[in-house]
């Protein structure tokens, strides 16, 4: 193990999906499978559990039921794969999207909400609720 190991940057490293995980073994002085075997060693979460991760998955259900597309709640999450949210919907047991007649929609999906739109209406929702609680005061 390298003089300088510090087993807080290490943790904070390696619990950083978007640091690549040779990144982290160059910077510590690792090679990447030992990098992995500390990690383990130290109790943390294998990587790939870390990127399934959806920061809020009460917010992530929300959206895919509104309509929102998976590339943009995706992207909302700071992900670049649409694929992390489907698998996320999946394992939350969603229903999945339905499909129109192929002719009118792009490839038989049905069209969805910009996330701007989702997220002005539920601005919305909790400003009309914050006024009713006030009112009722």
């Amino acid at each position: 193990m390298p003089a300088k190991f510090n087993k807080e940057i290490f943790a904070k490293l390696w619990c950083n999906h978007k640091v690549p995980t040779a990144k982290i073994a160059e910077t510590i002085g690792f090679t990447r499978q030992a990098c992995g075997w500390h990690a383990k060693r130290m109790g943390l979460p294998p990587r790939s559990t870390l990127r399934r991760t959806i920061v809020d998955p009460t917010l992530a259900k929300e959206m895919y039921l509104a309509g929102v597309s998976l590339s943009e709640i995706a992207r909302y999450f700071g992900s670049d794969h649409s694929q992390t949210v489907g698998n996320a919907v999946r394992r939350m047991g969603l229903p999945k999207r339905e499909r129109g007649p192929s002719g009118k929609h792009n490839g038989g999906w049905k069209p969805t909400m910009p996330i701007r739109q989702f997220i002005e209406e539920r601005m919305g929702q909790k400003m009309a609720e914050l006024a009713i609680r006030e009112r009722s005061k």
